[in-house]
């Protein structure tokens, strides 16, 4: 069997296209309104990615959450300030006040590169840079929320 262009004909006198569905091309690739009708996907064929591309501010914004979820630092001066207005050791202070302000800082960077990735992703952004990309707004969010409290706690007990 040949596989060359030129030999299109079949033993029995017919081409191979007739009778057969027309193979999808580059162009066939519906819309992304279309595509979620149809339940399709509207991915393009062009390559994505890249330095300043959605999955990269969304891996950034996790990147700078995770310190702020990992330390267990926040709930405790949360716990400490926010709610029980505990007053710091007058040498404290200042130390306390910077760790409050690094966190809100860190989480508020990650819901600002979050957002970006957000705004940047195109209808072939791969689904798990939206995914990341909205749970570090959601999460950021909150943390910087919570650093907020903090912060609003110690300079009314101090």
């Amino acid at each position: 069997m040949s596989t060359s262009p030129e030999d299109t004909n079949t033993t029995n006198g017919t081409s191979p296209e007739e009778g057969a569905a027309p193979s999808p091309t580059e162009n066939d690739t519906p819309a992304p309104e279309e595509a979620f009708v149809s339940g399709t996907s509207a991915r393009s064929s062009s390559p994505v990615g890249g330095v300043f591309s959605a999955e990269t501010f969304g891996v950034a914004g996790m990147l700078f959450l995770v310190p702020v979820l990992v330390s267990d630092r926040l709930p405790e001066l949360l716990a400490w300030f926010g709610l029980n207005s505990t007053r710091p050791v007058s040498g404290e202070f200042p130390y306390i006040q910077a760790e409050v302000t690094v966190l809100g800082v860190m989480s508020a960077l990650a819901v600002i590169l979050g957002s970006v990735s957000l705004f940047k992703g195109t209808a072939s952004t791969r689904l798990w840079a939206r995914w990341v990309a909205a749970a570090t707004v959601l999460v950021g969010i909150v943390f910087a929320l919570l650093t907020v409290v903090a912060f609003i706690g110690l300079r009314v007990s101090w």
